[in-house]
């Protein structure tokens, strides 16, 4: 499975609404990367999407190679490539946004992300790459 970087002037995010809504939740996604990891310090983000899916299956990942370390649900530590930690981020903002009657229809969108997230790997490298590509 592919992934596309998409140029931010064609507007992927037009699908959650108005603009005000889109830079909420671009926020949204900024906050919960800080809460997931101390690694992240902020920067230049990007916009990724799957090959054949891009319109519906969006995200955003940092324009980094730095690997971001996090605890899992067991508290366990471990690190995640930037794609892998920006995907985890966009589908915890969309959870958040999703508790909004207005927002409901993302949750068809975070069970899609969800579904490309195990088959990839949830601790691998999600980027033009194959199912076991491993981060470092």
């Amino acid at each position: 499975m592919k992934i596309l970087e998409i140029d931010g002037t064609e507007n992927p995010l037009r699908w959650i609404g108005s603009e005000s809504e889109q830079l909420q939740f671009e926020q949204a996604i900024f906050l919960k990367a800080a809460s997931m990891s101390s690694d992240y310090r902020g920067g230049e983000w990007r916009y990724l999407g799957f090959l054949n899916r891009a319109e519906s299956n969006v995200f955003m990942a940092p324009r980094t190679d730095v690997q971001f370390y996090i605890k899992d649900e067991q508290f366990l530590r471990f690190n995640m490539c930037a794609e892998s930690f920006g995907l985890e981020a966009t589908i915890r903002a969309m959870e958040g946004f999703a508790r909004q009657r207005k927002f409901n229809f993302l949750n068809s969108r975070i069970k899609s992300l969800r579904g490309i997230q195990r088959v990839l790997g949830k601790r691998g490298n999600v980027f033009g790459g194959g199912f076991n590509n491993a981060c470092g």
